[in-house]
């Protein structure tokens, strides 16, 4: 229901913009990947990033053929809630890292 809505419409439109003033200028920049952290923002500061911006951002880069990425290091193997943050997004990632999460950060 949620991505039927007029909030992710707006985030498709907002991000399609910015994704085209990116790869639009005369650098000819292409992105060739979208990296996430998924619902949590670890290295931000923890914190809490609206999951439908994300999968309106991972739907983009679909449409282009990008790749995308996800960083579960602070998110992943149930640190909130979920094996995974693609069941929260309901999208799958072309790559995971986790990193750290496997062996809690003892081993570097």
């Amino acid at each position: 229901a949620r991505l039927a809505s007029d909030l992710y419409t707006h985030y498709q439109k907002q991000i399609q913009n910015e994704w085209d003033a990116y790869e639009g200028d005369q650098s000819a920049r292409l992105i060739g990947s979208v990296i996430v952290e998924p619902v949590l923002l670890g290295a931000g500061g923890m914190k809490f990033i609206d999951p439908l911006w994300q999968r309106a951002l991972i739907d983009i880069a679909r449409s282009k053929h990008v790749p995308v990425i996800f960083d579960e290091v602070a998110s992943g193997l149930y640190r909130i809630g979920v094996a995974s943050c693609r069941e929260i997004l309901k999208a799958d990632p072309d790559i995971a890292a986790y990193a750290k999460l496997l062996t809690g950060g003892i081993v570097p």
